[in-house]
């Protein structure tokens, strides 16, 4: 059916329906818009209006569709007057080859489309309908010649005049705004004020598009989409020793150990332990992720020999200092422009602070949320970017949250995956630090110090208590007779106890158990009305 329309509207004909011979007698079409076609016949529009047609499937198996399908009519062009001597064209993209084949692309298609189309209505698209990422560049350009032209030289590696991508970052003042020729004052004033806003873009801020463009009547036209970077992912052979089926049932064969089970349980304690000092360290580059800046000048004054570089949260990825940054919490790809633009400095990254996580626990689900994109997405993130932009053999990662009295289930998600990181990436030596806010130890003579341990363990989970004393979470095994002396009786006596189910007949039974062994209270839950059994029974 959905064929059989596309063809009609294709074609616009109607196809005459199949296997009819008469009507219904007790359908009166004389008196309705309706009629059974029975010829081929032309498909006009009418009131021209699009054509539109509709197919109903409707089986056994309570499938019921009714699909409404319309014919594509394509827009008229629109040519707006000019209100602008000349107009402002962004791009953007995840990363430098996807810029520039961005780049290449619309040139591509403004070449192919030769002087029909609207400049206005191109920036405007260009500037309104793409989202804005790390990497960024922009055009003043009077004219479709002159916006080909600067593509053009652009993608050749020249610098033609009015354009900015990210080296204008580093000296904004010292670029001259250009001129377009044959304008006046009026208009170089202008175009000086477009200047300004490339400029803005470039540095990573977010322009207020409704605002430039208030009092114009513009629409978004297509223009090429995303140029996605095509990778392989596919596995690699894997080497592979033969052995001996033989062999195999041999050691699969082996006697299982005896004892009680209760000798392999486990459980999580802390113990206090002295940092075991090493040499001094020399950090090549430290990045600080903290929401505030209190700590960054601490940081640096202890380091005076080190580049500290301060990444703060923020709406969109931008530089607001030589050595700081915003960035999006979720991006990756901000996380990765930071990196690159540490390298751009000189900066070697040796050792990262993850000082995001501040907030005391909060049961809500809005405060859940961002402590999670703060905390454990952040991470991820930053795991991303580290295994990318490796540029040293080791690599030192502290996470950082206050101490929690009642505990913090997504700080104690992120302190559990920092082990698997460190062990799947050997050159990451990461740990969780918690920090009782009451602690009289400065926070950066801490860190300091975490820095100079020697054995730097990998996924080890430390808290400095209000007394400065440092605690190192471990394992222990559990005997048989701690077992019997710390477990608390399972079932509380005279207790209250919900059972879902309990209508059914092994919620009767846990019931029946619960009243006889520890004498409780019950309320039994069900989907539906009990029975009279169960009345009895409960009675």
């Amino acid at each position: 059916g959905l064929l059989k329309i596309l063809l009609a509207i294709k074609h616009r004909q109607l196809p005459p329906s199949l296997n009819y011979n008469r009507g219904n007698s007790e359908i009166d079409f004389g008196a309705s818009p309706f009629y059974v076609n029975t010829e081929l016949r032309p498909w006009n529009s009418v009131n021209a209006q699009p054509r539109r047609a509709a197919v109903s499937s409707f089986g056994f198996s309570g499938t019921n569709v009714h699909l409404v399908i319309e014919e594509h009519v394509p827009l008229v062009p629109v040519h707006a007057p000019a209100v602008r001597a000349a107009e402002l064209a962004t791009l953007s993209a995840k990363s430098e080859p996807a810029l520039r084949a961005k780049m290449s692309d619309l040139l591509a298609w403004l070449r192919e489309q030769g002087d029909e189309p609207n400049l206005a209505t191109i920036c405007y698209t260009l500037n309104t309908g793409r989202d804005a990422f790390a990497r960024r560049c922009a055009f003043v350009v009077s004219s479709l010649e002159d916006f080909r032209n600067k593509l053009s030289r652009a993608l050749a590696g020249e610098r033609p005049d009015l354009y900015f991508d990210r080296f204008d970052i580093e000296e904004p003042a010292a670029l001259a705004s250009g001129h377009l020729a044959s304008s006046g004052f009026a208009e170089q004033a202008a175009i000086d004020r477009l200047v300004e806003s490339a400029r803005t873009f470039v540095r990573g801020e977010i322009l207020d598009w409704t605002a430039f463009y208030r009092g114009e009547s513009l629409r978004r036209v297509p223009l090429p989409t995303y140029p996605f970077q095509r990778r392989r992912y596919w596995a690699g052979p894997i080497p592979v020793t033969r052995n001996d089926p033989a062999d195999e049932a041999n050691r699969a064969g082996g006697a299982i150990p005896g004892g009680e089970l209760s000798d392999g349980c486990y459980r999580m304690v802390w113990r206090e332990a002295d940092l075991i000092a090493g040499t001094d360290a020399h950090p090549t580059g430290i990045v600080l992720f903290d929401a505030a800046s209190d700590r960054v000048d601490r940081l640096r004054e202890k380091f005076p020999g080190s580049p500290v570089v301060w990444i703060e949260p923020g709406e969109a990825f931008r530089q607001t200092g030589e050595r700081s940054f915003a960035v999006r919490v979720g991006a990756v790809e901000d996380y990765q422009a930071c990196w690159e633009r540490c390298g751009e400095l000189g900066i070697k990254v040796s050792h990262v602070v993850h000082a995001w996580s501040r907030g005391a626990f909060e049961p809500v689900e809005s405060a859940l949320r961002a402590a999670c994109d703060q905390s454990l997405i952040s991470l991820l993130c930053l795991a991303k970017t580290l295994v990318r932009h490796r540029t040293q053999p080791k690599v030192r990662l502290i996470y950082c949250s206050p101490a929690q009295t009642t505990g913090h289930p997504v700080f104690a998600a992120v302190a559990g995956l920092i082990r698997p990181l460190c062990l799947e990436q050997q050159f990451i030596q990461g740990w969780a630090l918690e920090m009782d806010g009451r602690c009289k130890t400065l926070w950066e003579d801490l860190i300091a110090a975490e820095f100079r341990e020697s054995e730097a363990p990998r996924g080890r989970h430390v808290r400095y208590d209000e007394r400065g004393r440092r605690w190192v979470k471990e394992i222990e095994p559990i005997g048989r007779d701690a077992q019997r002396q710390q477990a608390p009786p399972a079932i509380r006596e005279h207790g209250v106890y919900l059972i879902t189910g309990g209508g059914g007949a092994l919620g009767l039974n846990c019931a029946d158990y619960l009243a006889r062994t520890a004498r409780a209270r019950l309320i039994l839950a069900g989907r539906s009305e009990p029975r009279d059994e169960v009345l009895k029974r409960i009675a």
